[in-house]
């Protein structure tokens, strides 16, 4: 099967059997992202507005889900089930591993430095085969994250995640850290101004 070439202006076939012409396209292109593919007319086979939200809601689900065993439980070998191990790409930069190993490395130097970290989901945000999560965590210092001697201290952050599912498993992962705010708070970095 192939996604309708957008300069023939192909028509897709929708739930009702309507004709949807090919300046509407977004949609379908969103679907494909989704995983889902759009199909000839011939094919009959419909994909809905409903099947993109749902499979929306179970890639949200498997965030959730991801953020409650590895972050919140500190259960950094019990989420195998949620990724795409083989696949698995993070955007963490060197010295990690590459693969899923190295997101469990990630896992187990934060839950060490931060035993009693929490993760309080801000935002979470589906739109095709990505999720986006905005959190906020909280934690002691309690251990060394950098070589630095724990401060003991209570300190916050800010986190943004992206994660790319695919059937259903997290087959890439990207973080955006506010980590010159958590270096200051555990004393690696000095405070501006």
């Amino acid at each position: 099967m192939r996604v309708h070439n957008l300069r023939k202006r192909a028509p897709l076939i929708v739930a009702n059997d309507m004709r949807v012409e090919a300046n509407k396209m977004r949609w379908s292109c969103f679907a494909h992202r989704a995983g889902f593919q759009a199909t000839p007319a011939v094919n009959r086979q419909a994909i809905t507005r409903k099947d993109i939200d749902m499979q929306e809601e179970r890639n949200k689900k498997a965030i959730r889900e991801f953020t409650r065993i590895f972050k919140n439980e500190h259960n950094v070998d019990g989420v195998d089930h949620l990724f795409d191990t083989k696949k698995f790409v993070h955007h963490f930069r060197s010295p990690l591993s590459a693969g899923f190993e190295g997101m469990k490395q990630v896992g187990r130097m934060m839950n060490g430095a931060f035993p009693d970290v929490v993760v309080t989901e801000d935002d979470l945000i589906a739109s095709g085969d990505r999720v986006v999560e905005r959190s906020a965590a909280v934690a002691t210092h309690r251990g060394s994250m950098t070589g630095e001697k724990p401060t003991n201290q209570r300190i916050a952050w800010s986190e943004i995640h992206i994660y790319r599912l695919q059937d259903g498993k997290i087959v890439e992962h990207w973080a955006e850290i506010a980590m010159m705010e958590l270096l200051q708070q555990v004393g690696v970095l000095p405070l501006l101004g």
